[in-house]
């Protein structure tokens, strides 16, 4: 199951990386493909904002390829990195969270086959890197409990014994005569 999880993080990270890089090369791409309820009349009314949706175009491309790294990241690792998978994880819920809101809030994304597919996917992921997570800590905590029980119990030597055994009755003899009791009277 373990492959089948980074074969999709790594095909959604480089899904990633190609909406990145259209991003990058046409400013107008995410309007075109992703945020299609916002109306062409506002989008390039002057050229503040015909530089501020190439800006913000950028910005998109600029987390889409953050997110490519780690998730490729995580597509790569030869171990189980708990750091790597939460990071992972969070990059999903970012973008869950991202079309959650203009979806449902601002109404830029429709609810439309185009506009459902990142959520879906976002959802999808979360689930999975979730149940993941889960798989991995009863893994570990089984794991943990094996060691523990098959782990021996060091054996404590007679030297040991004693030196307490002496320490206990020095304690003892301190407590029921007086710190006093353990000074020689030569030494008084």
């Amino acid at each position: 199951m373990m492959v089948w999880l980074r074969l999709w993080v790594g095909l959604t990270g480089m899904a990633g990386f190609a909406a990145a890089i259209g991003a990058w090369w046409n400013p107008s791409s995410p309007i075109d493909t992703i945020y299609r309820n916002i109306a062409p009349s506002h989008l390039l009314a002057s050229p503040m904002d015909e530089a501020s949706s190439s800006l913000v175009s950028r910005l998109y491309a600029t987390w889409l390829f953050l997110s490519t790294v780690v998730r490729c990241t995580f597509m790569l690792s030869s171990e189980f990195s708990l750091p790597l998978a939460v990071v992972t994880l969070a990059t999903y819920v970012v973008a869950w969270v991202h079309f959650a809101v203009e979806i449902f809030i601002y109404h830029t994304v429709p609810l439309k086959p185009g506009g459902q597919a990142p959520l879906l996917v976002a959802s999808v992921s979360i689930g999975w890197m979730l149940w993941y997570l889960m798989a991995m800590r009863s893994t570990r905590k089984a794991e943990y409990r094996k060691k523990a029980k098959t782990k021996e119990r060091p054996k404590v030597k007679c030297v040991e014994i004693q030196q307490l055994i002496s320490i206990f009755a020095i304690a003892v003899g301190c407590v029921a005569f007086g710190k006093d009791s353990t000074i020689p009277r030569s030494a008084q």
